[in-house]
């Protein structure tokens, strides 16, 4: 059990987690800097000692279309003046800090969501299947030929015997269905044979007077 949950957690960040944190440290470092270049504010530690400047630049390459690009600049001062282009390295840590940050709290949130989810999902599996096996013998109940009738006849024919009520013979007697075509028992030992039966207990005075009209309207 633990092992099966420990892949599952490790199934769970390796296909969801990680490639949604990625995505997300992708698209703020790259779609949020050309935007709002501060967002990489939270690289400047790494990747300047000194102070961060942020510069816009207006282009144009046909006319009627422009467009802005962006520069970040490490200013520092050791005595003399210097600047650096660190627009290439604000992006990348910016890309690697704010996919740790979402992937932490991914993890944190998602990850027991997902598990709770996947555990209601077998648990209703589980449900649905024992339902399924048990959905013959509901259907069963209710037909007239179920098991549990069986069962009560045979049942009943025990306590018959038990009684002495007589050798009980079933043959070709299927209730509520006319005779085949190929039936040639003689009517008076099937009627011999209903009676036997209703003595018995086991048809009703209704099925035992429907079975004894048909065969004798076969006469």
């Amino acid at each position: 059990m633990q092992a099966a949950s420990f892949v599952s957690r490790v199934g769970i960040t390796l296909l969801v987690i990680l490639p949604v944190s990625l995505f997300i440290g992708v698209m703020i470092a790259s779609a949020g800097t050309a935007i709002y270049p501060r967002v990489t504010a939270i690289a400047n530690p790494i990747i300047c000692p000194g102070t961060v400047d942020y510069r816009s630049q207006n282009y144009s390459v046909r006319p009627g279309e422009r467009g802005v690009e962006r520069f970040i600049y490490c200013v520092t001062n050791d005595g003399k003046e210097s600047r650096e282009d660190v627009t290439l390295k604000a992006v990348f840590w910016s890309f690697l800090l704010y996919s740790g940050i979402a992937f932490v709290l991914l993890r944190l949130i998602a990850v027991p969501l997902l598990r709770r989810r996947f555990r209601d999902a077998l648990g209703s599996r589980r449900v649905q299947i024992v339902a399924g096996r048990a959905t013959p013998f509901a259907h069963a109940a209710e037909s007239p030929a179920s098991t549990v009738d069986v069962q009560q006849i045979l049942a009943q024919v025990s306590e018959a015997l038990e009684r002495g009520g007589g050798d009980v013979v079933v043959r070709n007697m299927r209730f509520g269905m006319p005779d085949g075509p190929g039936d040639d028992t003689d009517p008076a030992e099937r009627l011999a044979q209903l009676k036997q039966l209703y003595d018995s207990g086991l048809i009703s005075a209704e099925d035992y007077a429907s079975k004894k009209a048909e065969i004798l309207a076969r006469l």
